[in-house]
């Protein structure tokens, strides 16, 4: 069996009354996860190091807010989902920033999502898709919604509402992945030749030609 077949049968296990197992999709929003579990894994291996190594943390905190949509997905639960993605890209931004301008983690880790966004202008880098989705994913965070006062009716609402729309998610995912692919890649001058056999071996097992393509092979055989 493998992984993305073991990732259904863990959410009929523990959300046997979430409908997102039966949305086709699902297969391929656990590929472009584990896709990216897999880049992370080996292109942090290759990134430029700071001193204190602080830009980990805010990639570590990406790639966790990362996979914690497979959990709150089956959970049908939107504001999680919302507040994840927030924690994505602003995880991201520091860690960009980490790695190109400052390293001081105490610093970094103390800004303010705005105070970040002014920093980073001075960078000559355009961060507009990123913005863009921290904005559409705030706004969504604040929608009002009227609720029963019964609680056991406003679980079940939050179940059996209309499921997230996979397909944009993966589309969010991969913008989000793109850059940090994109800036990882040029910020260390990383080539494909600098990977180990069983590194390649790895990618080309559990990664899709397009993903390759798009997201590996793009910067670093240029």
């Amino acid at each position: 069996m493998d992984e993305t077949n073991l990732y259904l049968e863990f959410i009929k296990k523990n959300f046997p009354e979430s409908a997102i197992a039966k949305n086709i999709n699902i297969y391929d929003f656990y590929k472009i996860i584990q896709e990216v579990n897999l880049s992370i894994s080996i292109l942090s291996k290759y990134a430029i190091q700071n001193d204190n190594d602080c830009w980990e943390i805010f990639l570590s905190r990406f790639q966790d807010a990362l996979n914690k949509l497979l959990l709150y997905l089956p959970l049908n639960d939107s504001t999680g989902i919302n507040i994840l993605f927030r924690i994505m890209v602003e995880s991201l931004l520091k860690y960009l920033y980490s790695i190109s301008i400052d390293s001081d983690f105490n610093k970094i880790d103390k800004l303010a999502y705005r105070e970040l966004k002014a920093k980073l202008k001075h960078t000559n880098i355009d961060y507009q898709v990123l913005y863009s989705i921290y904005a559409k994913y705030s706004n969504s965070i604040h929608v009002k919604k009227e609720y029963n006062n019964d609680t056991i009716i406003i679980l079940q609402d939050i179940i059996s509402s209309k499921q997230p729309n996979i397909v944009k998610l993966i589309n969010e995912v991969l913008k989000l992945v793109n850059i940090y692919n994109e800036r990882t890649i040029k910020l260390s001058n990383i080539k494909i030749t600098t990977f180990s056999m069983a590194e390649v071996k790895s990618l080309k097992r559990y990664c899709s030609p397009s993903y390759l393509k798009n997201y590996f092979y793009k910067y670093m055989l240029s």
